[in-house]
């Protein structure tokens, strides 16, 4: 979230307990002696658009951009004036945007207090990278009925935060923006229940597109089998990607917050190359699982692992994804 504080521009960062940060000014490339606000950071999380009456302008408040550079949030790019078919020699401000980022709405003020509110179609230079608009609902796997969570979304390659929402505990209703051209893991954590993961590839997608997905938790009870969606591993190989590492470190927060809690984790493949060979691939993918666990403090004796080959396929393997989604790690809950 951006705030304006004694003419400068602020960002806060809200954590999955609801908590925020303390307040962390943009920069000397944003901030300026004289007055910067009302900012908005579009939905790609990079770009930036705000009003300053420091920056070099047609008179009054100027609309502008600037786009993030790094992960510090003090490193940006010179800030662009929107231009005059924006900005004039009265006061503009307020610049928002919806999730397709074409059209923006901005307030101008004249000098003698007219007070309006514009519509206007931004030109490909000044737009945002494109977003895909995710929605859905939060369901109970094993009631089906809806349910309030916090939800997260990371970036996998970075391993990074990258979106924070929450669903409605009445309809189970919630809504994330994400950019476009990279690969998301995604789950919603509750107490009491497993924050199931999935995960999502945007990298083919240039444009701004909205999606549907339904996510669902697991009541944690003895028995319960869950997969871990966004567990990888190199091809015909029990080496595990770190793309994987915060699937794993939610295992161990669990079993960390269970101590009780006895697991098994089954290994699957699908069905391409010989039973034998299947059989201790999947049992050596476990057996990798059990390790990074017993490396972050888990007892050895609170998992246990077990090779099924490709012996019980969940789809079909005649096709890549199929195959892909036979390619799995699960966890049963012995005991709890």
């Amino acid at each position: 979230m951006l705030i304006s504080r004694k003419g400068d521009i602020f960002v806060l960062f809200k954590a999955l307990d609801g908590s925020w940060s303390e307040p962390k000014s943009l920069g000397a490339t944003i901030n300026t002696k004289a007055i910067e606000s009302i900012a908005f950071l579009a939905p790609d999380n990079v770009t930036l658009y705000f009003a300053s009456v420091g920056h070099p302008g047609f008179g009054g408040s100027d609309l502008y951009l600037s786009r993030r550079l790094d992960d510090s949030w003090q490193k940006w790019s010179t800030p662009l004036n929107l231009g005059p078919s924006i900005n004039t020699q009265e006061s503009e401000s307020g610049l928002y945007l919806p999730a397709s980022g074409e059209y923006a709405y901005f307030h101008r003020e004249s000098r003698r207090r007219n007070r309006e509110i514009f519509r206007v179609k931004l030109h490909e230079k000044l737009r945002p990278t494109p977003v895909v608009l995710i929605t859905g609902r939060v369901l109970d796997a094993k009631t089906k009925k809806p349910i309030g969570t916090a939800i997260s979304y990371r970036h996998l390659a970075k391993n990074i935060e990258v979106g924070v929402s929450s669903s409605d505990p009445k309809n189970g209703n919630y809504e994330v923006t994400l950019p476009a051209r990279h690969k998301y893991g995604y789950f919603a954590t509750k107490k009491g229940y497993y924050p199931i993961s999935e995960n999502i590839d945007l990298t083919g997608l240039k444009n701004y597109k909205e999606i549907k997905v339904d996510l669902f938790v697991t009541p944690i009870e003895k028995g319960v089998k869950i997969l871990l969606n966004n567990l990888f591993f190199g091809v015909s190989s029990s080496k595990i990607e770190s793309t994987s590492f915060d699937e794993l470190d939610r295992l161990v927060r669990t079993l960390n917050e269970y101590p009780k809690m006895v697991v098994q984790l089954n290994g699957h493949t699908d069905n391409q190359g010989g039973a034998t060979r299947n059989q201790l691939l999947s049992q050596h993918r476990a057996r990798s699982v059990r390790n990074y666990l017993a490396n972050k403090g888990i007892a050895r004796h609170r998992v246990k692992v077990k090779g099924f080959g490709a012996s019980q396929p969940i789809a079909d393997n005649n096709t890549l994804k199929g195959r892909i989604r036979n390619r799995r790690v699960e966890f049963e809950v012995l005991e709890f």
